[in-house]
């Protein structure tokens, strides 16, 4: 009579085994999937450890995504500078490492393209009245050369709004991007 208990008993252990596994399985695939690039965390306790990382992100990021983190890092620090233009470029790089050391290289890239825009914004505003101001200068009659270097000028002003104007919108477009959640992320690279 013991006999059917004991395989009824060996059944269910063969087949809790069977889900442990399938278990063991599943939390390991969940643990062990691969973070998209843009969600990895910075690691930066110093110098030194942002220059290894970043060599070691250079081969997860796509040559844009490296190419954006370089900008937002330059803004970052070009908006330490400007808050305290008397800062030494050492105390510049451990401000940037205290700000970005653990959080997630996408939420660095917005910092430092949101930085971007407000700073291209302030600069398109100053061309603005700078080019308003020289559209009201005048020449002497007869000085042709003047007339000439002004209109250069006006020219080359138009010349650099314009580029302000571009680099504003495709900043924001990035930013877009860079914004949208990691499942819709388009720019991770495969790996």
């Amino acid at each position: 009579m013991l006999v059917p208990e004991i395989k009824a008993a060996k059944k269910m252990k063969s087949l809790m085994n069977r889900i442990s596994s399938l278990l063991v399985i599943a939390w390991a695939l969940a643990g062990c999937a691969p973070t998209a690039p843009l969600e990895k965390k910075i690691a930066a306790h110093n110098p030194i450890d942002l220059a290894l990382w970043r060599t070691d992100m250079k081969r997860r990021l796509t040559v844009e995504q490296d190419h954006d983190l370089d900008t937002a890092l330059q803004e970052m620090r070009l908006r330490f500078i400007a808050d305290n233009p008397a800062i030494r470029s050492e105390d510049v790089d451990e401000q940037l490492n205290e700000r970005i050391n653990g959080h997630p290289i996408r939420e660095v890239l917005l910092i430092g393209l949101h930085s971007k825009v407000r700073r291209l914004e302030v600069l398109q505003a100053e061309l603005q009245k700078v080019i308003a101001d020289n559209s009201k200068l005048t020449t002497k009659p007869g000085d042709t050369a003047s007339a000439t270097v002004l209109q250069e000028i006006r020219q080359d002003q138009s010349t650099d709004y314009e580029k302000v104007v571009s680099d504003i919108a495709t900043t924001k477009q990035k930013i877009e991007i860079y914004s949208s959640s990691p499942k819709t992320d388009q720019t991770s690279r495969a790996n």
